[in-house]
């Protein structure tokens, strides 16, 4: 079977697709194949630690910020502390119309990643043409199984990863 690309679908379809990814591919290593499949297929799923989690939601802000700036302009908005209650207020109206609610420390840092990518030459040229967030499927001759991979930018057949990590303190 052929390769398959499809333009343009949300993370959360992508991630839902049952096919096969890199992250599965890790998990299978690194547990065993009772785990894995719990995992998977099963009602238990693996939770991260919470500073994974938080590097997690830092890197899809800033690769929205980067890469999907209409798409976070749209999908996230700046709030204030959840620990008041008009933080809390408001977080509850910005999730009712489909915003995220994020700190203003969150949208500096994303604001900052995506203007210094902008700003590097080589990176502004890889990135103005181009589509990101792409998704492939194939399957795998072999196994039968069905793969998926999702890239950050795909500028012809230059596939480009956006890659955060945060300062040594």
């Amino acid at each position: 079977m052929q390769k398959t690309k499809k333009e343009y679908i949300p993370a959360e379809v992508y991630h839902a697709d049952p096919a096969y990814s890199a992250s599965d591919c890790k998990l299978y290593k690194k547990t065993c194949p009772k785990v894995f499949y719990e995992s998977k297929y099963g009602e238990q799923k693996l939770e991260h630690e919470p500073a994974l989690k938080k590097a997690f939601r830092t890197g899809e802000l800033c690769h929205a910020f980067t890469l999907e700036p209409d798409r976070a302009k749209k999908a996230y908005g700046v709030c204030l502390s959840r620990s008041t209650k008009a933080g809390k207020v408001q977080a509850e109206e910005m999730a009712a119309k489909g915003i995220e609610p994020i700190t203003n420390q969150e949208y500096e840092l994303a604001s900052n990643v995506a203007n210094a990518v902008w700003s590097h030459p080589i990176a502004n040229k890889l990135l103005s043409v181009g589509l990101a967030e792409q998704s492939f499927w194939k399957e795998d001759k072999e196994t039968g199984l069905t793969c998926k991979a999702r890239c950050d930018f795909l500028n012809g057949d230059t596939i480009i990863c956006l890659l955060y990590t945060s300062p040594s303190p």
